[in-house]
């Protein structure tokens, strides 16, 4: 559809818009070039971008590499002992500070997002970053806002103890 209140809000930002498909590509290559465990961006399409800002039909794609894992966080943290929810806790909170540390939030940064690859917890490799924004100064609400999302879809397995410790 057209651009909807994110994309009104990337226009008030950056005076220019991005397809979804497009900002999740651009998000994907700029996460990866600072570091970030992302997956690989192949490429985007999208139609004609006249007709995306007036909402008629406007659609996109990104195409990203398939990310080899196991399981997402929340199903590793619901089968993990309390060392194995520690050791990924840790590897969690360590891609989020490294991501906050560059000044970006995710803005949609649930457990799901969080992917255990094949190699291990220690490169959980964050997906879905098409909401993911640069800021220069970014807001303390805005990394409030992340670490809620991912504490808000903790299993029940995870202490307390293990959530502060988190935080």
């Amino acid at each position: 559809g057209g651009p909807g209140l994110e994309g009104l809000s990337e226009w008030w930002q950056r005076r220019r818009w991005r397809s979804p498909g497009r900002r999740e590509h651009e998000n994907l290559q700029d996460l990866a070039a600072i570091g970030l465990r992302v997956p690989r961006a192949l490429r985007f399409a999208e139609d004609d971008a006249a007709r995306r800002l007036l909402g008629r039909g406007g659609r996109s794609v990104c195409e990203m590499e398939c990310v080899e894992h196991f399981e997402d966080a929340r199903i590793a943290l619901r089968n993990r002992d309390a060392a194995g929810q520690r050791r990924l806790i840790a590897s969690i909170s360590g891609r989020v500070r490294g991501l906050h540390a560059r000044g970006w939030i995710h803005r949609d940064l649930y457990l799901q997002h969080c992917l255990i690859p094949a190699e291990g917890p220690d490169a959980v490799c964050l997906i879905d970053v098409g909401r993911a924004r640069f800021r220069a100064r970014p807001g303390r609400r805005w990394w409030v806002k992340d670490l809620a999302a991912l504490l808000l879809h903790a299993p029940d397995t995870v202490s307390r103890t293990a959530r502060l410790r988190f935080l």
